[in-house]
């Protein structure tokens, strides 16, 4: 008889075990994140707060974008991690000693950011005056990730 109970590995924080155990399935979660300001502004500490709906636990290259994107030759074959190693495949990344949980924000949940500057919450728009250009552009882009990867550290609510 095989066993196909998924089982916790040891040495997970809560934080990790909440997430191994919701294999595939939404789970909210809110996590913050410090965000590297332009030069003029470097003495600024810039954070964001995300809210959403999740899920954790699939492969992303079993992800209709990304099966559909291989398949129209507008990507290529989903390749090794670009940073750190797994951990536990597909929950957790370790990176510089740090462990990082890999969520895959919904399709149709609306990600709610808040935007902060040493501390005081501040607009979209105001946030942006603080970025390289790069950084902006990207947020003009409205493009939403396919994958985020928060530090487990900085996940602030889950459930």
């Amino acid at each position: 008889m095989i066993n196909n109970t998924l089982s916790v590995p040891s040495g997970l924080s809560g934080v990790a075990e909440r997430f191994f155990s919701a294999k595939g399935q939404f789970i909210s979660a809110a996590f913050v994140s410090d965000v590297k300001p332009k030069a003029a502004f470097k003495q600024v500490k810039l954070t964001k707060r995300t809210e959403g709906v999740f899920r954790a636990g699939i492969d992303f290259s079993n992800l209709k974008p990304v099966l559909e994107g291989i398949a129209e030759g507008s990507r290529g074959e989903v390749g090794s991690l670009p940073w750190g190693v797994w951990e536990h495949f597909p929950y957790t990344i370790l990176h510089n000693g740090q462990r990082y949980i890999r969520l895959y924000p919904t399709e149709n949940c609306h990600l709610k950011v808040q935007y902060f500057a040493d501390g005081v919450e501040i607009d979209r728009e105001t946030f942006k005056t603080y970025l390289i250009d790069s950084d902006v552009k990207r947020m003009e882009s409205g493009e939403k990730p396919l994958v985020i990867c928060p530090k487990e550290s900085n996940i602030i609510k889950v459930g």
